[in-house]
């Protein structure tokens, strides 16, 4: 029942009981280019022509068939249009897709009931100049299991989906020049172990959070969570540009914050750079902190921290110093919510 219940988890048995393996084409001798285009008119036919192809091409309408037949090293050329897609599926092979055109020219949206839109799960994936528009009220527009992952000139619409990106342990994702938008709960939400790069990207319009990072008690000395942010936005957001979930509260009494990102600094498993960065006009001042950790029964629990971005002189505390550091950096009860 607790498999059967865990949208992640649900989404693996779907894919890995189902009969699409069935469906694939033949084996193939080599790598395969296919090009994906709603008619095949001479204008695209020229444009394909100057192309440096040198693999057998495969001609597609939808998106959908090329992205369930690909297998490693092949590539994927979608021409404009808004290609309807039940979902595309699991990908489990290193290849690389990427739109022929403007991003917002080039939908590929969820028709489907599945979980997730796009499940990645391969050592090395490349998108770019596509936009990923998902569903209302899925789990999430797009989850790498495994892997690294590289989205570029990308719009990852999440439509009212519940989550636009989810980085479950040991994945990576490496966003550049794209937007993740209109989540019913977060833009971005990372996994324990989990490393995140943004590069003149955004994410804004989400109804709860920016980016959630998720820590976990007792973590090994060795796991940290990575979030590197270079020339990037967070902003629009419901709730917090970025909320720790789950943190243990000891972690709060280490020292003073500083300014809204150097919060960040205050935890030993998650490393971060944050460079011209901005959060704004998200409805949560500062970073949340949140924490539902019993390690300590007189430390509190289900809270939530709101950092003030005042800067303050960093000063080293233990736990009797900890009310003081509570009441500095604007203590706030709320209701604990669930992922």
């Amino acid at each position: 029942m607790e498999m059967l219940e865990n949208p992640v988890i649900r989404s693996f048995l779907a894919k890995k009981y189902s009969p699409s393996n069935a469906l694939k084409k033949p084996a193939k001798s080599g790598p395969m280019t296919y090009v994906v285009a709603k008619e095949f008119t001479k204008e695209i036919i020229e444009k394909i022509l100057h192309f440096e192809i040198t693999t057998t091409i495969e001609f597609e309408h939808n998106p959908e068939s090329a992205f369930k037949c690909s297998t490693a090293g092949d590539k994927i050329f979608i021409f404009p249009g808004i290609y309807q897609c039940d979902t595309l599926g699991w990908i489990e092979s290193d290849i690389s897709v990427e739109g022929v055109g403007e991003n917002a020219d080039i939908v590929l949206e969820a028709t489907g009931n599945s979980e997730v839109f796009l499940n990645i799960w391969t050592e090395k994936f490349e998108i770019k100049n596509i936009t990923l528009k998902a569903k209302h009220k899925l789990f999430s527009n797009i989850i790498i299991h495994h892997g690294e992952a590289e989205f570029k000139n990308c719009i990852m619409d999440s439509n009212g989906a519940k989550r636009g990106l989810l980085l479950l342990g040991g994945a990576e994702a490496i966003v550049e020049n794209s937007t993740i938008s209109n989540s019913c709960k977060d833009g971005v939400q990372m996994r324990s172990s989990s490393t995140l790069t943004m590069k003149s990207s955004k994410v804004v319009f989400s109804k709860r959070h920016g980016i959630q990072i998720d820590a976990e008690c007792g973590l090994s000395p060795d796991s940290f969570t990575t979030i590197n942010l270079t020339n990037s936005q967070i902003s629009n957001n419901g709730r917090y540009g970025i909320f720790l979930h789950n943190v243990p509260i000891a972690e709060i009494s280490l020292q003073r914050p500083s300014g809204d990102f150097n919060v960040l600094g205050l935890f030993p498993w998650l490393k971060h750079e944050v460079k011209d960065t901005f959060m704004e006009h998200n409805q949560g001042n500062g970073i949340g902190i949140s924490t539902s950790c019993q390690n300590n029964a007189n430390l509190l629990s289900e809270s939530t921290f709101q950092i003030s971005p005042q800067s303050t002189k960093p000063e080293n505390l233990d736990y009797s110093a900890l009310s003081d550091l509570l009441s500095d950096i604007n203590l706030s009860y709320e209701n604990h919510e669930s992922n």
